[in-house]
């Protein structure tokens, strides 16, 4: 109790109660007016249990970090009729400290690793096994039969699994952080999310990141 009272006093002087309420009382907040997607809309994909996703054709997303960001990955399945399933794997480095990166994120990433959304670095070092990440598409794959359509990949730092993905015979597109390749992309996915074509099933962790996704705009509205 004197743990919540002083994580909710930090959270009223810093005036940011949302972190507070995500992730001691259990209440999912939209992280900010201008996030990408809010609760509610995200709620409107959140479908309760998995499709069936064996013997599809399927896109990957890779986004890599070392030693304090988020590594993950994610995939979208096509479903039917302009219908897409998507999901998302995470890893999370402890080079600093994992107590500190869970009270820094505001995430139990211990809670999260056991409902089976991410992993947590077993590295003696504390950053991220990319080979690690590469078993586990690896093995997504197998499990469901996948054909890889493409490996949708930020090139920082790829270099040290381009040979894996390159043996393993997937494609690979790279996907540039910037507004020549995002901007299309990043309004479409909305609109189908409105539409009722992006179906999701509960993943605490990939709800929050989802949430905490923030739009910035240039002076043509891209």
């Amino acid at each position: 109790t004197e743990q919540l009272q002083s994580d909710l006093d930090i959270a009223i002087k810093q005036n940011s109660l949302n972190p507070f309420l995500t992730k001691n009382m259990n209440v999912w907040k939209q992280a900010s007016e201008n996030s990408y997607i809010s609760v509610d809309d995200w709620e409107i994909g959140k479908v309760k249990t998995e499709p069936d996703l064996n013997n599809r054709e399927m896109y990957w997303g890779v986004d890599l970090s070392k030693s304090s960001d988020l590594t993950a990955v994610s995939w979208l399945v096509p479903i039917g009729e302009n219908k897409f399933y998507v999901g998302s794997h995470a890893f999370v480095a402890k080079k600093y400290g994992l107590d500190q990166k869970i009270k820094t994120d505001g995430i139990d990433y211990r809670a999260r690793e056991r409902a089976g959304e991410c992993d947590i670095t077993k590295s003696a070092d504390g950053v991220i096994d990319y080979h690690q990440v590469f078993n586990y598409m690896r093995e997504m794959v197998g499990k469901y039969n996948w054909t890889v359509q493409g490996v949708c990949y930020d090139p920082w730092s790829f270099d040290y699994l381009l040979t894996d993905f390159e043996n393993a015979g997937y494609p690979l597109i790279e996907v540039r952080q910037g507004q020549k390749s995002l901007a299309i992309p990043t309004k479409r996915f909305k609109e189908e999310l409105f539409k009722g074509n992006i179906l999701h099933t509960k993943n605490k962790l990939l709800d929050y990141n989802v949430n905490n996704a923030i739009l910035k705009y240039d002076s043509n509205n891209n």
